[in-house]
């Protein structure tokens, strides 16, 4: 006869045990039990805060830390999760954005709680205490202002870029893609290995713009934008198919075509940057 001799693991949790989730952010942790027939591993909020359901944790809203523990029999493992504090920044229309227009007015709200103080280095808020409060940026492009806000336990600073935006919408079929600019190296196996050089992996889009059959006033105003901008200067795009803001350069120099109707045809490219 034939001994067989299993040995189990102790329970353990797969991939980071210190994690920071943005608030109310979800989160499903895996420990090396998972793969069991049933469920065996039960998961409870120590200390701090968030909630699970049906295994999947999410995070609290306000910042702080919270302790996880995976428990199973005796065995206990812990996993510690943190939530910054953030500032939310929307527009009239609660777009979030991290630009304004020029005299635009922005509300900015923070997951803080308690006496929350505000300071600015450019533009104007409505208040320098309370939970939610009113930017009104400067009538200047090509700025950056900076927005504090503190309860005394937590600090968070927002950059808001002011610029110019386009004023005119292109025809709905608008053309994008989606990219990340990477160095890919493939071996003879045809397996690869690839490094992203965007910041923080982060991909980025451009955009095909098209506008037709507009009028010669619309296009002059269009032009003179775009001798302004091109190459250099940041603008603000507002994408109303995805009711998104981004801030983009122009990319492409100005096809134009003319009608004998004094009806303008022209188009132009913006990566977003």
């Amino acid at each position: 006869a034939y001994t067989a001799t299993v040995i189990i693991p102790p329970l353990s949790v797969l991939g980071l045990t210190d994690v920071t989730l943005q608030p109310g952010e979800k989160y499903r942790f895996k420990t090396n039990y998972d793969d069991a027939q049933s469920k065996i591993v039960s998961w409870s909020v120590a200390s701090g805060g968030g909630s699970f359901a049906n295994g999947e944790y999410t995070a609290a809203t306000a910042p702080g830390t919270s302790v996880l523990v995976a428990a199973y029999g005796d065995q206990e493992v812990s996993v510690t999760v943190t939530v910054p504090a953030v500032m939310t920044i929307t527009t009239s229309t609660s777009v979030a954005t991290t630009a304004a227009k020029l005299g635009e007015v922005l509300t900015l709200t923070t997951n803080m709680s308690g006496t929350i103080n505000w300071t600015k280095d450019l533009g104007t808020l409505s208040a320098t205490t309370g939970s939610t409060v009113t930017w009104t940026a400067p009538n200047q492009s090509q700025l950056t202002a900076l927005i504090t806000a503190t309860n005394g336990t937590y600090t968070v600073t927002a950059e808001i870029l002011v610029l110019k935006h386009f004023p005119y919408d292109p025809q709905r079929d608008v053309n994008w893609e989606r990219r990340k600019t990477v160095l890919v190296s493939r071996a003879e196996d045809r397996s690869r290995t690839a490094r992203v050089k965007d910041y923080n992996d982060e991909a980025f889009e451009p955009f095909e713009l098209n506008f037709r059959d507009r009028s010669l006033t619309e296009y002059h105003a269009a032009q003179t934008f775009w001798d302004e901008h091109y190459p250099g200067l940041r603008l603000i795009y507002e994408d109303k198919i995805r009711q998104i803001r981004k801030v983009v350069y122009m990319d492409s120099d100005v096809r134009v075509v003319g009608y004998g109707s004094n009806a303008i045809s022209y188009s132009f490219r913006v990566i977003e940057g």
